[in-house]
């Protein structure tokens, strides 16, 4: 599996459960750079570790 499933988890349930609670309205860019900002303002274990893997040489 690839990708960062953690994170489009966390970015998704911080819309759908604290942003908007309305089912009807749908997930736009400004919602995802709304939940993005709030994550990183909230320092997660979990970005600090995908910022790590991120700087990382390959």
């Amino acid at each position: 599996m690839q990708g960062q499933p953690w994170l489009v988890n966390a970015i998704t349930k911080e819309i759908v459960e604290y942003i908007t609670k309305d089912p009807a309205i749908p997930i736009t860019p400004e919602l995802v750079n709304e939940a993005k900002e709030i994550l990183i303002r909230r320092q997660d274990t979990h970005l600090d570790s995908l910022a790590e893997r991120l700087r990382e040489d390959r």
